[in-house]
């Protein structure tokens, strides 16, 4: 615009002779050329004028037809030039004065902007070392980590899902976690899962999952929603921690107390088989030693002793007597 300004100014534009000074003087000087010869031969042809009046007449002449020359040819351009110089240096300082302005308004914004900017900067790089953590963490839990999308599907797993399941990052990622579904665990279970993570809650409970190999584990499994600033859920997060070892502890655990709870049945209705000397009647308990009868039934039955004398014992004591 200011460039425009300066190469067409308002008004007139003049012709580009006019806007020369060496053409201005070659046209002055041409004019009073022009101008004292017409004088001088229109003197010439009146004989009757003195010096003096020649003199008067030809300054008068001479006046007359160089003012209009100078002032059409000379003043009038330089007139007009002051004026569109004028006009120009009038609209520059505008542009100048729009200018200033306009740079003291981008400034302002642009010092705006770069607070926005170290702020979206701060608060990248403070993401950026949370997910740095983050995946610190998840490479070196000891838990096996998975993060799906919200529709399901697989987008991360650190290395422990890997070694407890046997499926690496490219046999999984873009499938659904149900490829480690064993058919074990029953379809409630899974209900109240959805149920419970589609509102937002964090699922914890007890699945039996099979690994690449077909295998079966059990897994201790808390699924939790992750949620955008709009409170919508973007993925979901699972942690699984391998109890196939606690599982089968516990179920060798009530195996023996069934085993347990069955033998001392056995024993307190003196059922089964009970090691007796064959010479003093004495009873090896369970822990190797032999005790007295009566001792053994007292301590691992609920019966009562009552003594007395049987018949063949109290005719032959009788008899000795």
């Amino acid at each position: 615009m200011l460039t425009q300004s300066l190469k067409q100014p308002k008004g007139k534009i003049l012709h580009p002779i006019f806007r020369s000074a060496l053409w201005l003087m070659i046209i002055v000087a041409a004019v009073v050329y022009v101008t004292e010869m017409l004088v001088m031969l229109l003197l010439g042809i009146s004989p009757f004028f003195s010096p003096f009046t020649e003199a008067i007449i030809d300054s008068s002449l001479l006046l007359i037809f160089i003012f209009p020359a100078l002032y059409f040819f000379f003043f009038r351009p330089m007139l007009q030039h002051i004026h569109e110089r004028r006009m120009a240096e009038n609209e520059l300082q505008n542009e100048r004065d729009t200018l200033d302005e306009r740079v003291k308004e981008r400034s302002e914004e642009l010092v705006v902007i770069n607070r926005e900017l170290e702020s979206e900067i701060a608060i990248r790089r403070k993401a950026e070392e949370h997910l740095r953590k983050f995946s610190m963490i998840a490479e070196q839990s000891p838990n096996s980590i998975i993060i799906t999308e919200a529709e399901g599907n697989i987008e991360f797993i650190n290395p422990k899902f890997a070694e407890l399941t046997g499926y690496t990052f490219e046999e999984v990622v873009g499938k659904n976690p149900r490829i480690l579904q064993s058919g074990k665990t029953n379809a409630e279970t899974y209900k109240k899962m959805w149920d419970t993570i589609r509102v937002q809650q964090t699922w914890k409970g007890e699945i039996q999952d099979k690994k690449k190999n077909g295998e079966l584990y059990w897994a201790s499994v808390s699924i939790s929603p992750v949620t955008n600033e709009q409170k919508e859920i973007t993925h979901y997060l699972g942690i699984q921690v391998d109890i196939t070892a606690k599982k089968e502890a516990e179920e060798e655990r009530e195996r023996l107390i069934a085993e347990l709870r069955t033998a001392l049945s056995e024993v307190k209705t003196l059922e089964g088989l009970l090691p007796i000397c064959a010479w003093c009647k004495k009873i090896r308990d369970e822990k190797g030693y032999w005790t007295q009868v009566e001792e053994y039934i007292a301590h691992n039955t609920t019966a009562t002793f009552t003594h007395g004398i049987c018949k063949e014992c109290a005719e032959t004591q009788f008899k000795r007597k």
